[in-house]
């Protein structure tokens, strides 16, 4: 009778077992799958930066003007809507706004508690230890592992969320700038003696990288508040951090 038992329980172990790994195999697979949305939701961002350097007013790149930081938000509301309708993104203006707002003026990250917000700091410096210009085209594949990674991959769907979301914008950014910060170095000016230096340039760009990762978070845990979470609008609303910061160095504020 005991041999029996023993046997049973054995089995149910087992079974048990098979349905956890089964479980956590499906929950991975989902995973993966959000955050490739999340890849693919983040090309707003850079695009939306694209449109700004394209469309906005050549007064706002010009240095000699003092060009405020109310006449860049302006540019940048203007543009962003015009973006949102022209590609088709459902959003409520206001709320957009408030929240694009919000993320162009927090300097730090704030989630709904200490926990999270270690844990996407935590994922921002993780993020920037694997950012190499030489081989961006790595970078997808390097930033998966580290999402993926036992830290991130067992958290909580939001929090996971959080970071998907944040990694997506961050990869998305350090292609985009790695690929076009030449447009922005010769929107100063066009005397060559007055550039600014390469060194200078690279070591702003990557907080540059960061203050979009972090923009993206706040956007994601807001609209996450709102609801419902359009990935598109996240990496728009995380772009007017990008743009703020960049247009620091190339005008007068």
């Amino acid at each position: 009778m005991k041999k029996i038992i023993l046997i049973l329980s054995i089995c149910l172990v087992s079974n048990s077992c098979q349905l956890n790994t089964s479980e956590e195999k499906a929950e991975l697979i989902e995973r993966q799958h959000f955050f490739n949305e999340c890849i693919s939701a983040a090309n707003n961002h850079s695009g939306l930066i694209r449109t700004f350097r394209e469309q906005a007013s050549p007064d706002i790149f010009n240095p000699n003007m003092r060009v405020t930081r109310d006449d860049i938000v302006k540019e940048i509301d203007r543009i962003s809507l015009s973006y949102l309708d022209a590609n088709g993104i459902e959003y409520n203006e206001n709320e957009f706004l408030a929240i694009a707002h919000e993320v162009l003026l927090s300097d730090r990250i704030k989630t709904k508690s200490d926990e999270y917000d270690e844990i996407t700091n935590e994922l921002l410096d993780d993020l920037m230890g694997v950012l190499d210009f030489e081989n961006i085209d790595q970078l997808e594949n390097d930033v998966s592992e580290v999402l993926f990674s036992e830290k991130y991959v067992d958290a909580p769907d939001d929090l996971f969320n959080l970071c998907a979301m944040t990694s997506a914008v961050f990869v998305d950014s350090a292609q985009y700038w790695e690929g076009n910060i030449n447009e922005w170095i010769d929107s100063q000016n066009d005397d060559v003696s007055t550039k600014l230096d390469w060194e200078i340039i690279w070591a702003y760009l990557e907080g540059v990288l960061y203050a979009d990762a972090s923009a993206a978070t706040m956007a994601a845990y807001t609209m996450a508040i709102l609801g419902p979470v359009s990935l598109p609008a996240i990496g728009i609303a995380a772009a007017f951090g990008s743009i703020w910061h960049i247009m620091q160095s190339v005008v007068i504020i």
